[in-house]
């Protein structure tokens, strides 16, 4: 038997035999059963928004964290939408390496663990957020710019504190984003 055993939902594998994780997926691994509780956020993510999640639970395994943060999100971000998030940063005056290495210099810092096994409660905020924003902008589903536009309504959070400190006032931020998205 493998390592991971299916136990719902399905689990893809890429190339190397690795897990894919789709939403709601429950793997044992070594003994431990790691929950994702995606279920009631799948439901309300566009394809954009899954992706970025998907893509974020990635780059916290890659690292071996044992949570699922709004950084990894952050990462994502810059990674999968990098044309839109390099012109808000350029609509900022700042410089997007200067950004993301300041990510990646934050993210190699915490959260290890052997595996990703929880939400941090930070993220399930982002997605209520998230979530939230949509729902005020008439859509039923969450979309990449919601939880681009997530990561700066918590003032206490890392998104928040590093814009500061580059020079750019949070408010200004969401405005850039949002109206960089509706003129796409």
């Amino acid at each position: 038997m493998s390592r991971h055993s299916k136990t719902r939902h399905g689990i893809q594998t890429n190339r190397n035999g690795e897990i894919q994780p789709s939403f709601g997926v429950i793997l044992r691994s070594e003994g431990e059963w790691n929950m994702f509780d995606f279920d009631t956020y799948a439901q309300k993510c566009a394809d954009s928004g899954r992706g970025l999640i998907r893509r974020a639970y990635d780059e916290a395994c890659a690292r071996d964290h044992n949570q699922l943060t709004p950084d990894h999100v952050f990462v994502a971000i810059a990674e999968i939408d990098r044309s839109f998030f390099n012109e808000v940063m350029q609509s900022l005056n700042l410089d997007p390496q200067v950004v993301v290495q300041a990510l990646e210099t934050k993210l190699n810092r915490g959260y290890f663990g052997r595996s990703v096994k929880t939400l941090s409660e930070s993220l399930r905020t982002l997605l209520s957020n998230a979530f939230k924003h949509a729902r005020e902008r008439g859509r039923s589903r969450i979309e990449s710019t919601d939880l681009f536009l997530a990561l700066f309504v918590d003032p206490h959070s890392y998104a928040v504190k590093l814009f500061k400190r580059l020079g750019a006032d949070p408010r200004m931020v969401t405005q850039k984003i949002q109206a960089l998205a509706h003129s796409q």
